[in-house]
């Protein structure tokens, strides 16, 4: 599972090949999944089939933007789930540092890379719709959950995130302790920042590419 800021900035290279109108509508579709760390709603709650998104758009009035964003961040989440793409990705870094890259590492490593990319270009808005309703999310935690997530890209940096991730539960103690250890590393001199911003960047592209095609190529598929 891509971390927040990596939804949003894979998803806005999707963006960049769909005929979308509503920014506001889009990104807020492509965090939606992920309100169940704010609702502590289970998992399948929000991440289902495709075809339930559009059965649930179906029921009122949902935009056409917001229903490509929920659909990009459930691809997202397959295609991230596939053992094969993982592999691929590990197999990027250098030598000296494949063995060290975990899952978990790796997901560091996509966050790294999307926070270096170009800033999510939008002011988020909590805005209510059928579906919103219909998933049980009240306007309160949806105005939360967005305040939350604008401060995070306005931060754009890995603290700022495991910042919500401990504001909400999102990762059990022993992960967040962990990842917050990776992020002091990160961020631990001007040197060792840069070597890291460029051995992920250089080791990320292919990956991030591939994401983004595969969710464009289920798109065209689906939609």
């Amino acid at each position: 599972m891509p971390m927040p800021y990596a939804h949003l900035a894979l998803s806005q290279s999707c963006l960049r090949r769909l005929d979308v109108h509503d920014l506001n509508d889009f990104y807020l579709g492509a965090f939606m999944p992920d309100i169940r760390y704010f609702t502590k709603q289970p998992r399948t709650m929000y991440h289902f089939a495709l075809e339930k998104v559009d059965e649930l758009a179906r029921r009122g009035a949902v935009s056409e933007a917001f229903v490509l964003g929920y659909k990009t961040h459930l691809l997202l989440d397959q295609l991230w789930g596939k053992a094969e793409l993982k592999q691929q990705y590990q197999s990027a870094f250098p030598f000296f540092l494949r063995h060290r890259m975990s899952p978990r590492m790796l997901e560091v490593a996509l966050e790294v890379y999307c926070l270096d990319q170009d800033p999510i270009a939008v002011r988020l808005t909590a805005a209510e719709n059928s579906m919103t309703q219909a998933l049980g999310i009240t306007s309160d935690v949806l105005a939360y959950a967005v305040s939350l997530l604008q401060d995070y890209t306005d931060r754009r940096s890995i603290r700022a995130g495991l910042d919500i991730a401990e504001t909400t539960g999102m990762y059990p103690p022993g992960r967040l302790t962990e990842m917050r250890h990776l992020s002091k590393v990160i961020e631990s001199s001007r040197i060792v920042r840069f070597a890291v911003h460029t051995i992920v960047n250089r080791s990320s592209r292919h990956t991030y590419t591939r994401l983004v095609d595969g969710v464009l190529a289920q798109l065209g598929a689906t939609h």
